[in-house]
């Protein structure tokens, strides 16, 4: 997926891309803003997709150092709401768009 692909290649990206684009990332990985207070970066929270990943992924390095608790294991097995599905493939879809975006002025940066 390219959410994901984005993601694992962020900061790379990111030192490559135009300043448009790196407004555009930092505001679909933190829609609530990213705040620089002169010493430090603090969002309130990231995008949910974002957020879910980042979950996911944890959850399959603990797993292979060690087994899930039975417990955890079943959460990640409760279907979510069709609303949040519903939300979190548009989600998907934006990312999509921007993951193409990027690549395109990497690619072509005499273009933009």
């Amino acid at each position: 997926n390219s959410a994901v692909l984005l993601l694992e290649n962020l900061s790379d990206f990111y030192k490559k891309i135009n300043y448009q684009l790196k407004q555009k990332l930092v505001s679909s990985v933190f829609p609530e803003n990213l705040i620089f207070d002169g010493k430090k970066y603090r969002t309130t929270k990231p995008n949910k997709l974002v957020e879910l990943i980042f979950l996911l992924g944890k959850d399959l390095q603990s797993t292979k150092r060690k087994k899930v608790s039975q417990k955890a294991h079943q959460s990640l097995k409760a279907p979510p709401t069709r609303l949040y599905t519903n939300f979190l493939l548009e989600e998907a879809r934006s990312f999509n768009l921007l993951y193409n975006e990027i690549l395109e002025d990497i690619n072509y940066p005499q273009l933009n």
